[in-house]
């Protein structure tokens, strides 16, 4: 049997731990920057003579993306990117175009940032060694992500993490997207273990609703990787990653 203590709560018997990526395992707000201001670029390039005055930074505050800092709560820190061109084309419909129109221009315009996401979003100080832990203890460990499967898989390798890994999910991996709590469960389910001996370490809202809708254990709050903000719901929130611990009994 394995306890884990997550600052000053201990949650017993638990079988895995799965753990969002952007915010929590990788540090992700310089490639979210850059990310938010080239999509603005694009788009204003391709929008043309019907963008207003303020439209790109209209775009860059809808995304929760500011010069410096990306919002932990915004569009583009916690939104899948078919969530994120929904969105942004309701922004261009205001522009006169028709919604298949806006939802072309906006994926053109998406698919041309190139940037390499694993060489810009580094693990957080202490990721690899927690997780080692956790494994090491006989912990079944997973990642259940927003972003693509590709990126996940590709952070993973990039932190020589993938041979402690058994679920490596992005968005494309479930017919479900945060929070639905069934994504949730089918990421249990393939783990073959509990959803009630299960915990959640996520940065997100979407990560703490999702956790706590399917009944999982426990539903862990990660504060490291931004500037102290508040997430409603969690079971407890960590400044650190090494606040995690397991022990066997």
């Amino acid at each position: 049997m394995v306890n884990v203590r997550c600052g000053a709560l201990e949650f017993s018997q638990v079988q895995a731990v799965i753990f969002d990526k952007d915010g929590t395992l990788a540090d992700s707000k310089q490639y979210l920057c850059q990310l938010g201001h080239q999509r603005a670029h694009h788009l204003t390039v391709a929008v043309g003579s019907r963008a207003t005055r303020d439209f790109k930074q209209s775009l860059l505050r809808s995304w929760g993306v500011t010069e410096n800092c990306v919002d932990p709560t915004g569009q583009i820190a916690v939104a899948s990117q078919h969530e994120e061109e929904v969105a942004t084309a309701g922004q261009l419909t205001s522009l006169g175009y028709g919604w298949i129109d806006a939802l072309e221009i906006v994926k053109r315009s998406f698919d041309a940032v190139e940037l390499t996401q694993a060489s810009l979003t580094p693990a957080f100080a202490g990721v690899g060694d927690c997780l080692r832990e956790l494994h090491g203890a006989g912990l079944k460990v997973g990642i259940l992500s927003s972003d693509s499967t590709d990126n996940v898989k590709a952070f993973a390798n990039q932190c020589d993490l993938t041979p402690i890994l058994e679920l490596s999910w992005g968005s494309q991996s479930a017919d479900f997207r945060k929070p639905d709590p069934r994504l949730f469960n089918r990421a249990c389910t393939a783990l073959g273990v509990d959803t009630s001996r299960t915990l959640m370490v996520g940065d997100s809202r979407a990560d703490i609703d999702m956790a706590k809708q399917a009944e999982a254990q426990g539903a862990i709050g990660a504060a490291w990787g931004w500037p102290p903000f508040e997430l409603p719901g969690v079971d407890v929130m960590l400044n650190k990653i090494g606040d995690i611990s397991a022990s066997v009994y």
